[in-house]
């Protein structure tokens, strides 16, 4: 395509008859009818699915997803009507309003059905506009305004009838019917609108396949483009910004923290900023889209509620002032300097009369007679322009970032009242539980690796590993308070306290486990972790404890038998091996596993409480999805067989004891035991 191609349809504004418009006109209208009945037939709805899904409070997300959606395609929808016509872009927008009710109908979580009506807005918002668009193209002005009128009865009837089938659908079949009974409406409308719209004749027959269409929604004005081509600029960011906020608003419900979303979309932002720096008239379409979505991050995540109850409606007010003092600011800044800066470049080569009608509007090009190397000098110059008022945008970004770690680190749980019990463990918030430490684990190492970094300069990243090594055991450090807090509410006490005679302790971390050993049952305790980091904090646990003699911290590995060897561990000389959470942090466990049992005496006991891969389907899907992230920020695996590895190692007595845990919906599954070797 070059700049004489056409980008859209011929015009497809073409009055029909009286007769032939008695027979379209009942199609739009059954579209709109269907569209607003569908938007209100849940309101009645809403209890039985909060009590069906266990909702609670976040049910209000269910009309949320749908507005941010139905809202974001608004922008980009009339546009592509124009590309692939008006039927086209309905019976689409029909199939995808009907799909999303009829996945919503299915759904089984609260998630399922966020994402699902979130899908439903992007059809039922384009509906909304393009009848409009449409009933404009096929009739005069006389006729348009009793046919918006008569479209607006159509309106008024589903939102009217909406609550009272949906609430009499739930009653009888139940809430799931709230949704599938559009899907009939839907196919029926599209059915009808395909049999009596008329057919829009093509500019170029051999331009009328899907492909063809899709190469005309370019990205590609400062590199030429017409004012239709650059509008689509904004599709990434748009599309980006409507979902982000949908799904922001999500993963905070769930979380229950703020600041790391916030946190990522300044991130976000002034990246985007400064990958306009790149840009220029040559640029892969990719690149721009990039920045798009970058720009659509940033956005979605960066306007979230972080305030006090008390303080929401003034901070709120103060929020909008604020944008729209800085839009109005950053408008006439940025063209006064786009001007000068123009200006300044041209004024060797055009008039001044010129200048000012060439900065009015980059599409001004083509209707002033411009040779091509005056257009790339013009082109050049716009683009040098634009990327002096983007380089503006990055120290007030950056500077955002900075304030942003001013932000409370408490989650939102501060703003509920504390007469509401805790929220039922669901399938959705558990899919985000693991960023609860996820997210203290990445900053911690992000910490570390800036400490390092300042003291060894580029050396610290010749050897990652070690890096990570120290990472970890920061993570562990800081966190091991909590850890032990959180283990004395399980059977973790009760299992280490069986520990008795020669004792090989599996990656002691920090030492969380040194105070529950019983000394009376101890002879030695011989600790290894193959992460040198933690000898600081083992001696200062030994120093409180009854076994500072009798407890010896070896950097190895449980397969490093020669280190073994001379610490006085070798084959069958073992009463008791401990293994805390150590297998999900191995590189092996079978073969970790095989080792322990060759070193235990027969009779001997191996104690474990660790965690592995779900039972669960779906639950281990999501283990998949989160693992690498969480063993490289972590140091352990979420989705390991641990508990085939241990049963297959060798001959065991007390297989019948083994317990686990029976929550499905948990990403640590956990499973615990006392083993003991056959003689």
């Amino acid at each position: 395509m070059d700049e004489t191609t056409p980008l859209l349809l011929r015009n497809q504004s073409h009055a029909l008859s009286k007769k032939r418009l008695l027979a379209v006109f009942p199609a739009l209208a059954l579209i709109q009818f269907t569209s607003f009945l569908d938007q209100t037939a849940i309101s009645t709805s809403l209890p039985a699915i909060a009590s069906a899904l266990d909702t609670g409070a976040s049910i209000s997300l269910v009309g949320a997803s749908f507005l941010i959606t139905s809202t974001s395609i608004q922008l980009i929808n009339g546009r592509l009507s124009d590309i692939f016509g008006r039927k086209a872009a309905l019976v689409t927008a029909l199939c995808i309003m009907g799909a999303g009710n009829l996945w919503s109908g299915f759904c089984t979580t609260p998630l399922q059905l966020f994402v699902s009506r979130a899908c439903t807005g992007f059809g039922a918002g384009a509906i909304n506009a393009l009848v409009q668009i449409a009933i404009a193209d096929i009739t005069t002005l006389e006729q348009r305004g009793y046919y918006f009128g008569m479209v607006g009865m159509a309106v008024a009837f589903g939102n009217g009838l909406g609550p009272v089938v949906g609430g009499v659908l739930t009653q009888s079949f139940g809430w799931r019917w709230a949704f599938w009974f559009v899907c009939p409406l839907c196919l029926a409308a599209i059915a009808y609108l395909s049999s009596v719209w008329p057919s829009t004749p093509r500019y170029d027959a051999g331009r009328s396949n899907i492909s063809s269409r899709l190469k005309l929604i370019d990205w590609p004005g400062a590199v030429g483009a017409s004012p239709a081509r650059a509008g689509t600029l904004l599709l990434p960011m748009v599309v980006a910004h409507g979902l982000t906020s949908a799904l922001t608003g999500i993963i905070i419900s769930a979380t229950g923290r703020y600041k790391p979303v916030i946190v990522f979309g300044a991130f976000c932002w002034v990246s985007a900023a400064l990958g306009k720096l790149f840009l220029n008239q040559t640029s892969e379409i990719w690149k721009v889209a990039l920045v798009g979505v970058l720009d659509g991050l940033g956005v979605g995540c960066s306007l979230q509620p972080g305030s006090d109850t008390e303080n929401r409606a003034v901070l709120t007010g103060l929020r909008n002032f604020v944008r729209d003092l800085g839009g109005a600011t950053g408008t006439t800044v940025s063209g006064t300097t786009l001007s000068n800066l123009l200006f300044a470049q041209l004024q060797h080569r055009f008039s001044p009369e010129m200048i000012a009608r060439l900065t009015s509007s980059a599409f001004a090009l083509k209707d002033l007679g411009l040779t091509d190397s005056e257009r790339r000098l013009i082109s050049g110059a716009y683009m040098n322009s634009l990327k002096v008022i983007y380089v503006t945008f990055a120290p007030p970004l950056h500077r955002n970032i900075r304030q942003n770690e001013y932000l409370e680190s408490d989650n939102c749980q501060r703003y509920t009242s504390v007469t509401m019990p805790p929220p039922k463990p669901t399938r959705f918030n558990s899919f985000w539980s693991p960023l609860m430490l996820l997210w203290p684990a990445i900053t911690i190492h992000w910490a570390t690796f800036k400490e390092a970094f300042r003291t060894r300069g580029f050396a610290a990243l010749w050897n990652p590993t070690k890096q990570l090594e120290y990472g970890v055991a920061s993570l562990l450090s800081e966190t091991s308070e909590g850890f032990i807090e959180y283990e004395s509410t399980t059977v973790v006490p009760s299992l280490v306290k069986q520990a008795r005679g020669k004792i090989l302790e599996l990656g002691p971390g920090p030492g969380n486990q040194i105070h529950r050993f019983d000394p009376d049952l101890v002879e030695s305790i011989c600790a290894i972790d193959p992460n040198p980091n933690f000898n600081d904090d083992i001696a200062l646990k030994l120093q409180a404890s009854a076994l500072e003699s009798r407890y010896k911290f070896v950097v190895c590995g449980v397969e490093d038998s020669d280190i073994l060897r001379a610490e006085g561990v070798t084959e069958g000389s073992l009463d008791t091996i401990l293994s805390i959470q150590v297998m999900c942090a191995v590189n092996d466990p079978r073969a970790i596993m095989k080792e322990v049992w060759k070193l235990l005496k027969p009779g001997g006991q191996f104690i474990f409480w660790e965690h592995g891969k779900s039972r669960d389907t779906l639950t281990s899907i999501g283990q998949t999805l989160w693992n690498p992230a969480w063993s490289t920020f972590v140091g352990c695996n979420m989705n390991r067989d641990i508990r085939g590895a241990i049963l297959a190692a060798g001959e065991w007595e007390g297989l019948e004891n083994v317990e686990e845990t029976d929550d499905p919906l948990t990403f640590l599954p956990r499973f615990w035991g006392v083993l003991v070797k056959k003689a």
